[in-house]
């Protein structure tokens, strides 16, 4: 009876205890990932780059890959990444109403403190009457290492651009 009574104890602590640990918001979680998400690339595009380096884990792992159509680059550690960022102040330099970006079709999966993105990643540069666009795919692993989401991991593959079949109208 005894060791019931100790089980049942046991139970009822370890129950309780789970029961009180705090319910994490996965829907507002995933609306603050995306709002990090649309503030990093609201601060590339207008050339803040103390504003865009404050959305980044500054760690020896952070890791940002991009893959062109003939060629890839990596670059590991903030060490690394930090100075790289600093071209994105040539932006500030520009008209900025001139470039525009969204972020659709969004997938986020929350993992406690961790989570990862994928999503569309379109821009749309106006220059001289000339719109040139870019549109991939992003690719984001966050940290949450002091109660604000943080990039730890980010990535951008190219989108295939369609083929064009020869027809008379086009040839």
């Amino acid at each position: 009876m005894k060791k019931n009574a100790v089980l049942l104890l046991v139970c009822l602590l370890f129950m309780t205890g789970v029961s009180c640990q705090k319910k994490v918001d996965v829907q507002k979680e995933k609306e603050a990932i995306m709002a990090v998400i649309n503030a990093e690339s609201e601060t590339a595009r207008i050339g803040d780059v103390a504003g865009l380096t404050s959305f980044y884990v500054q760690d020896e792992y952070n890791t940002r890959f991009m893959l062109g159509k003939e060629s890839y680059q990596i670059i590991t550690g903030w060490d690394e990444l930090g100075p790289f960022l600093e071209q994105f102040k040539a932006n500030a330099e520009i008209d900025d109403s001139s470039i525009s970006f969204s972020k659709e079709n969004a997938v986020i999966k929350v993992m406690g403190n961790t989570a990862w993105v994928i999503c569309d990643n379109n821009w749309k540069v106006m220059r001289e009457e000339v719109l040139t666009r870019s549109e991939s795919i992003q690719i984001t692993f966050l940290e949450k290492p002091e109660g604000e989401w943080k990039i730890s991991f980010a990535a951008w593959i190219p989108k295939p651009v369609p083929a064009v079949e020869e027809t008379p109208a086009n040839q």
